[in-house]
């Protein structure tokens, strides 16, 4: 299997990349081209695997898919950043955890990728639904002769197609677990709500626009949180939404505000993750305004980032602007003098010291200062070791008072005229110099790294220890491991970030929506088979929420008595009424 893999790619690849199709694509159309009976042989001729590769969103093994095509597709890193879903999730990473991402993908397993990037916990859908526009899909059939799947579509928070302006409409495969390991091409056939609306409000425009921004931003792009709250504080400072000296939010006018806009989402099923009520709006923004963002899902700031900004390039733009405001102000170049030795005299003198004479010797040999000497040989680049000088009077007690207060060694040899290496004679052999010198050293670096924390606590009054450590990562580091106690006396001053608890479900009307849906699924489900009996997977199929629920249909007794319902004359009854009762049972 191997060797006939690499003979299929050894000429010319038999598939090329459509304009904006995704890696999941092309396989698919490879595999209706090739006549293959199995999606595991595709599988397993593209990738080495029978099942690793075949993943719409976040595919593994690319590395291999690239060898076997021998390049001309592309090296692996092009297809994880142009052809699959990941781009959209790194630039509000750390470059470090993007760079592993990508690696993944290339590497055999995707493994914990999406916990890693903090999916699974964000309260979206982590397995993304596979998504196309009719219009574009029409389009594709006459001009390609095969509809495909647009990476342009397939971006988390895109519900409308920005080239025709129409929603787009949903697959109720791949991501529902059905057809789960198979290569499966856009067909009417299998789509969930195929409407042919054009109506559709502003918010879903801007988030569309801006996901699809964020996902084409260079490699190198990493939004820092710290930096992105600052941006977002300033634009709601602008807008009089913060209050007092602390600056604090407005709580009652954000949250109405805030979930105003985001109400045009409440009927798009992935973004159903956004905050629906005044308040939980306002914790919402509460959280992106703390500068902890890391593992916050992407949606969470382009939605913020609509609402203040109206698009991701305004808020790109004041980012940069508080950035560079963080930045130490430049107090100046110095500029050396680059004047060659042109003067006769410093030919000369130069020519002297290549002799081996000293700058002393050189120096009055020519009738000029040692001083003026030392220029020269130094704007010559002639590194001279000068002779070690006896230190003695007035200069002693001026240098051995500097060594005191804790000044460099480098600065005292400068102020006596000598070497580094006589200054560390002088702090071995003047009695109790070196350990007065050391305690001055301490002194100084403990004053220097308080005052570093101060101001950057002052700087930033609303941002917590975390954002702090990586705004003076130096002073803390030392003040951690040389000033424990005064750091945590400091920490303990901090604001800290807003608790925002996880809301807590409401289980009865859960309950009671899912089980009216499940009825009127059944219903459609069944006139669409014939009197055909209805089977569990046709459900989870038709409603992608459904799954997720089945493991805590005891919290769900509407909704597992509508399954019964709907199953009871199936010849899948038996097993799956005794499906149903086990995960509906009461605890003890």
């Amino acid at each position: 299997m191997a060797g006939s893999s690499y003979d299929l790619f050894s000429e010319r690849a038999p598939v090329e990349w459509l304009p904006g199709e995704t890696l999941y694509s092309l396989c698919s159309r490879y595999h209706t081209l090739s006549g293959n009976h199995l999606a595991s042989t595709t599988c397993n001729q593209l990738f080495g695997h029978p099942r690793q590769g075949c993943a719409h969103d976040f595919p593994s093994r690319i590395r291999t898919f690239a060898e076997r095509t021998r390049g001309q597709l592309g090296t692996a890193e092009n297809i994880i950043r142009g052809r699959t879903l990941l781009p959209f999730y790194l630039p509000f990473q750390e470059a470090e955890t993007a760079r592993a991402a990508v690696a993944t993908l290339a590497g055999s397993s995707i493994g914990s990728l999406k916990y890693q990037l903090g999916l699974t916990a964000s309260r979206f859908r982590a397995n993304h639904p596979l998504k196309i526009c009719l219009d574009c899909y029409e389009e594709d059939i006459r001009r390609y002769g095969v509809a495909y799947w647009h990476l342009e579509h397939q971006w988390p928070g895109v519900a409308l197609c920005t080239k025709h302006q129409r929603f787009l409409t949903y697959s109720n495969l791949k991501a529902t677990g059905v057809l789960r390991f198979q290569w499966v091409l856009p067909h009417t056939s299998h789509l969930a709500n195929a409407s042919r609306s054009n109506e559709f409000t502003g918010p879903i425009g801007l988030l569309a626009n801006a996901a699809i921004m964020l996902a084409g931003l260079p490699s190198s792009t990493h939004f820092d949180p710290t930096m992105a709250a600052k941006a977002y504080r300033s634009e709601l400072k602008n807008r009089n939404l913060l209050v007092g000296r602390s600056e604090r939010l407005k709580a009652g006018e954000v949250g109405c505000q805030y979930r105003e806009f985001l109400a045009a989402f409440s009927g798009i099923s992935e973004l159903r993750g956004l905050p629906c009520t005044p308040k939980a709006a306002y914790e919402e923004v509460a959280k992106l305004i703390s500068g902890v963002g890391r593992q916050l899902h992407p949606i969470r700031h382009l939605a913020l980032v609509c609402w203040l900004f109206r698009d991701l390039e305004g808020f790109i733009v004041r980012y940069t602007q508080v950035s560079k405001g963080q930045q130490k102000p430049s107090t100046g170049e110095i500029h050396a003098s680059t004047t060659k030795l042109e003067n006769p005299m410093q030919q000369e003198f130069k020519r002297l010291l290549i002799e081996g004479q000293s700058i002393s010797g050189a120096s009055k040999n020519l009738g000029v200062a040692i001083a003026t000497g030392e220029a020269w040989a130094a704007n010559a680049g002639l590194s001279i070791n000068k002779r070690p000088k006896s230190i003695r009077g007035e200069t002693k007690k001026n240098m051995v008072a500097a060594l005191k207060r804790g000044v460099s060694k480098e600065k005292v040899a400068e102020i006596g005229g000598v070497s580094v290496s006589s200054i560390t004679r002088l702090l071995r052999t003047e009695a109790g110099l070196q350990s007065a010198w050391h305690r001055a050293l301490m002194d100084e670096k403990r004053r220097a790294a308080r005052m570093a924390w101060q101001k950057i606590a002052k700087k930033n009054p609303h941002a917590g220890i975390k954002a702090l450590r990586l705004l003076e990562p130096a002073a803390y580091a030392w003040l951690y491991r040389n000033d424990r106690e005064w750091l945590n006396e400091e920490v303990s001053r901090l604001p800290r970030a807003p608790r925002v608890g996880r809301m807590s479900a409401d289980w009865v009307a859960r309950d009671a929506h899912l089980a009216s849906q499940i009825t009127a699924a059944g219903l459609r489900i069944s006139e669409r088979l014939g009197g055909k009996s209805v089977k569990l997977w046709h459900l989870y199929q038709e409603l992608p929420d459904l799954k997720p629920k089945l493991a805590r249909l005891d919290r769900l007794p509407a909704t597992s008595a509508a399954i019964r319902r709907v199953l009871e004359a199936s010849a899948e009854t038996a097993e799956c009424g005794c499906f149903v009762a086990l995960h509906s049972k009461s605890p003890q």
